[in-house]
Order: C-alpha cells, then structure tokens, then sequence
C-alpha cells in the first residue's frame, strides 16, 4: 500500500463551494478552515446521508467528510457509544484511499494516550489496519 503519508490530498475551492450550495451552509473564501467551521453535529445524520447516497466527486465527498470528522469530535456522546462513529469508521476504511490524508491528520500522529483530538485512536487504529490489509 502507498504510505498515507504521501497520499496528501486538499480541499478545492469549488469542492467547498458546491458543498456549501448542497447544505446551505455560510461560505467565504477566506475562511481559513471551512469544513471545521461549519461542522455541526445535529446535521451529522443529513451529513452521512449525502455521503452514502449522493452521486458526488470525490472532491466534494473529501470535503464532506472532513465536516463529518470535525462534527464527529464535536459530539456529546462518547464515541464508543455513538453508533454514527462506527459508521464514520467504516466509510473511511470503504474509500481509505481517498481520505488517507484526513485520516493520517485526524489521527494525530499519536501514540496511544497521547490523542490530540477525540477521534484520534480510532483513527490511528484504522491506519494500521489498512496497513496490514495491503502488505
């Protein structure tokens, strides 16, 4: 497998754009961390639909969940507990190659007990697993 470090991928603009329009959610250009910023975890559901069930390019789709990552960490709920999580985990490992970048970022980097982000286990988990599903 190529190493997740070198799959980097960003957002585009007119990804951001067009997801905006989808989810009539506020758009400047020089919001610095859009997805973040407009994450929301009540719409988390509406989120995960789309991305299930739209026809979207993977530009787009790539946006998408970087706004369903940070409305992830932004949960109530324990993540354990949060059936959408699991959900989340299992389209990240479904498309790995698309979202490795955002997973490698979200994992931190870390070791266990050294999380930056709540997401940040699980997400480093994913990572070794993907890397002993392809050697």
């Amino acid at each position: 497998m190529e190493s997740a470090d070198r799959m980097l991928r960003f957002q585009t603009q007119p990804a951001i754009a067009a997801v905006a329009a989808r989810f009539s959610l506020p758009y400047a250009p020089e919001m610095q961390d859009w997805a973040w910023e407009v994450a929301d975890p009540g719409r988390l559901d509406e989120f995960l639909q789309a991305y299930d069930h739209a026809t979207l390019p993977d530009d787009e789709r790539f946006v998408l969940m970087e706004i369903i990552l940070q409305s992830c960490e932004d949960l109530d709920a324990p993540l354990s507990d949060e059936p959408r999580w699991r959900r989340v985990l299992a389209l990240l490992a479904r498309r790995f190659t698309l979202h490795a970048s955002s997973v490698r970022y979200w994992s931190g980097g870390s070791g266990p007990g050294q999380d930056r982000w709540r997401v940040s286990s699980d997400l480093l988990q994913l990572i070794e697993r993907q890397g002993s599903s392809h050697e």
